[in-house]
């Protein structure tokens, strides 16, 4: 028998024991692990395999970082996920997984077979086996057979269909806010509209739209657009406006503005009546495309949406009707972009280039040398001469002194006698055949030859035309004849060459090229003479005394040498020819 001392400490051991073993079970009995996004991977796990526990797709690539992990892909690597080919036997990781075999063993296959031919065959690499592209509808040879830039194996497996442009991840099928591809990232339903993603997952949220273009900025990457530009491509339309209705948002002639068939119906026109854009056998309502008030070639829907004037064929007034320039690729709104300009400096017109069939915007592509006639000699071919309203008979239609072909060429009116290069068109103090030469804009008056405090020396040219012009912005006379480099550069002269200074007359028309400088006439053209100019100072312009029947010298003011000016003896009645005859 045991003492019952005995008993008691025994009975006070077991308890203790069984204390200590029932206080360390539930010390360390397993709490649930958090799982914060619910993508099948504790939060604790994505910490350690570095995804992130709040994102349930951490690469993007539209499968759940516990989907991947489970079946042995990278959920840190885009390119890495089950509709890719990891082994490179023929079947996509979709496939192998739903056969059982290991899709990044090359030797492990379904059936055995080679993936190379049959129902496992995928030719394109989208994620389909060719059949099941024949089933489907969709090209086995093409990715993207309805052109969404979304993989035809990516929208099946995403319940979109591959033969709709207009079906796809960037869409909001349920119009609940959110996009298809928001929630496929969020694992709700895109068809749906009662089943949404928390707000934080919205593009309000977590998902940044830095241009507010309706394109997320991860989605813009994936693109190549621009998450910084609503407009990468430049065409007026929004990224997100093209992609959503299936144009290219990288390509500036591919957007809802364009005629893609041919209808009569723009782009725009043709997805808001619900017809094809790129069937011209499908148009709205079978009518004729629409009224064009002003018959230039464009409907007043089409103008409305360029920004051009439906009741008014030439909008900017540059002598061309919006749709010629609309359709020779000009913008209708701007006078100063028309074909009658050299947009490539090859020497020939946009005109001339595209009556040739060349290309105006390519300098190595051009018409063969001497073609298109040019009766006046203007340096304008008559037929653009015909398109302008301008006279092909007479050099200088508005009779301002300047030839047709160097008023247009400029960007001045030649049918309009106040609108020329001496003139100050934007009202900033330098004329603009000043501007003209200078390299700056005489239609911008923000732009302009600025004598200002960024001249360090003084000469009148701003650091930043010295720096153009590569002259010293600290030395008034960079190649030391006498001229300042402002003056030099004003005058059309050399500011770096000692032997280029406004005496000479390098047209040799008789005039110096100070004189023609100061009459705003071109020192290098011999058809550009001033015609107030009066270089011997007698009181005769140079002009005048040219006209007179007499062999006046119009840099003698005394062609005679009796001591009287040839204007004074003119206008006294006298022959500034004889020496005998004086007032």
């Amino acid at each position: 028998m045991v003492p019952a001392h005995m008993a008691r400490a025994t009975a006070t051991v077991l308890v203790l024991l069984a204390c200590t073993v029932l206080g360390t079970t539930l010390a360390t009995a397993p709490v649930a692990a958090a799982d914060s996004d619910g993508d099948g991977l504790s939060d604790q796990r994505e910490r350690n395999i570095g995804t992130d526990p709040n994102v349930k797709d951490t690469d993007g690539d539209y499968y759940w970082d516990g989907d991947e992990v489970k079946n042995g892909f990278d959920p840190l690597d885009p390119n890495d996920h089950p509709v890719r080919d990891s082994d490179n036997d023929g079947f996509t990781n979709t496939e192998e997984i739903e056969a059982g075999t290991d899709p990044n063993d090359a030797s492990d296959k379904p059936d055995g077979s080679d993936g190379k031919s049959g129902e496992s065959s995928d030719s394109d690499g989208d994620g389909l086996s060719d059949d099941r592209e024949r089933a489907l509808g969709t090209d086995p040879n093409t990715k993207d057979t309805d052109g969404d830039y979304y993989w035809d194996g990516d929208e099946v497996k995403n319940g979109f269909d591959p033969l709709d442009p207009n079906d796809h991840p960037v869409r909001d099928s349920d119009n609940d806010g959110f996009t298809n591809t928001e929630e496929i990232e969020a694992g709700t339903d895109p068809n749906d509209a009662s089943d949404t993603p928390d707000e934080s997952d919205s593009s309000s949220g977590g998902d940044v739209d830095s241009d507010g273009d309706g394109l997320s900025d991860q989605r813009e990457r994936e693109l190549g657009t621009d998450p910084n530009d609503r407009d990468t491509d430049g065409d007026h339309y929004w990224d997100g406006d093209e992609v959503k209705n299936g144009f290219d948002p990288l390509d500036p002639d591919h957007h809802p503005i364009r005629d893609t068939d041919n209808d009569g119906f723009t782009n725009t026109e043709e997805i808001d009546a619900g017809t094809d854009p790129n069937d011209a056998s499908d148009t709205p309502d079978g009518s004729d495309g629409g009224t064009d008030s002003d018959g230039d070639g464009l409907s007043n829907s089409f103008e409305r949406a360029l920004g051009t004037d439906p009741n008014d064929k030439d909008t900017d007034g540059d002598h061309y009707w919006d749709g010629d320039e609309h359709r020779n690729g000009y913008d209708p709104t701007d006078p100063r972009s028309h074909p009658v300009r050299d947009s490539d400096g090859d020497g020939y017109t946009n005109v001339v280039e595209i009556e040739a069939g060349t290309d105006p915007k390519d300098p190595d592509s051009h018409p063969a040398p001497g073609s298109g006639g040019d009766s006046d000699g203007d340096g304008l071919t008559d037929q653009e001469e015909r398109s302008l309203g301008t006279d092909p008979n007479a050099k200088d239609t508005d009779g301002d002194l300047y030839w047709d072909g160097d008023e247009v060429r400029h960007g001045f009116d030649p049918m309009d006698a106040d609108s020329h290069p001496v003139r100050d068109s934007d009202g900033d103090g330098f004329t603009n055949t000043a501007e003209m030469r200078i390299g700056t804009d005489p239609l911008d008056a923000s732009d302009h030859p600025s004598r200002s405090a960024d001249d360090s020396d003084g000469d009148g040219l701003s650091n930043r035309l010295e720096n153009k012009h590569g002259t010293d912005p600290n030395a008034k006379d960079t190649d030391g004849d006498l001229y300042w480099d402002g003056d030099e550069v004003y005058h059309d002269r050399d500011p770096n060459d000692g032997t280029d200074y406004p005496h000479r007359d390098l047209d040799g028309d008789g005039y110096t090229d100070r004189d023609e400088v100061e009459h705003d006439t071109d020192p290098n053209d011999p058809r550009s003479a001033p015609r107030a100019a009066d270089s011997d100072r007698d009181g005769l312009t140079d002009s005048r005394e040219r006209a007179i029947a007499l062999p006046l010298d119009p840099f003698d003011p005394d062609t005679d040498g009796d001591g009287v000016a040839d204007g004074t003896e003119w206008l006294a009645g006298s022959d500034p020819t004889d020496p005998t005859d004086t007032p």
